[in-house]
């Protein structure tokens, strides 16, 4: 049983899709009367930004493992176990927070 309203365009076969009431969810939206409605086939900017977004995910983690990853290893080499570990371990908290942050500001006037 398909639900959701029944959408028909001049020239192009018609389809369902169940009405979603998020703004400012999905950039892609064509106005109906009684809501809004994605599109039917979203552009390549939505896909671009959300990949974009998504890799903001792994920056801190990936900050913090290099850090802890040559701190680590400059501990081995020089012996001085564990001061060069925490002070790398602090130094990539302290930059996946700032890549971090300095990404999302790019994104927080497009909302």
């Amino acid at each position: 049983m398909k639900t959701g309203r029944k959408i028909e365009k001049k020239g192009t076969v018609p389809f369902y899709c169940d009405i979603i009431k998020v703004p400012g969810l999905f950039t892609s939206f064509m106005n109906y009367p009684g809501g809004l409605m994605l599109n039917k086939h979203p552009s390549k900017n939505i896909y671009r930004k959300v990949a974009e977004l998504s890799s903001l995910g792994l920056i801190l983690p990936s900050s913090i493992a290099l850090g802890l990853f040559f701190g680590y290893l400059l501990d081995k080499l020089f012996g001085t176990q564990p001061w060069l570990l925490l002070v790398f371990a602090l130094l990539g908290t302290a930059s996946g927070f700032y890549s971090l942050f300095k990404g999302l500001n790019q994104y927080k006037d497009e909302t």
